[in-house]
């Protein structure tokens, strides 16, 4: 079956690259920008900066940069049971809609 195999409803890897391995391409991009001492990050900072550097650029650049601080956060999905209800919930729902959710889970009602 090929590189993986499913063993009881679950995939099971065989051989190829480890996952969160780094590709050739990556790795050759890298070592360059070491010969070069280039630090993409270093010098982002060294534009934030500088006094010619907008507000919008400013921004650009601490979006860019908090990627490499902070973990990307991805859409949850939750789905369940409340009052013999099935109910789909993501995290916007629970932003947009928090009063309302929290009627429907204590049992109050909601007003249409």
């Amino acid at each position: 079956m090929g590189k993986i195999e499913i063993i009881q409803n679950k995939k099971v890897r065989r051989g190829g690259s480890r996952k969160g391995c780094i590709n050739k391409i990556t790795l050759n991009l890298l070592e360059e920008l070491k010969q070069n001492n280039v630090a993409p990050a270093s010098m982002l900072c060294d534009i934030l900066f500088e006094d010619d550097t907008t507000t919008d650029q400013r921004i650009v650049i601490l979006k860019e940069l908090s990627r490499y601080c902070y973990p990307q956060r991805k859409s949850v999905e939750h789905t369940g049971h409340v009052n013999n209800t099935t109910m789909t919930l993501t995290l916007k729902d629970l932003k947009e809609n928090a009063q309302e959710l929290h009627d429907i889970l204590s049992g109050g009602h909601v007003n249409d």
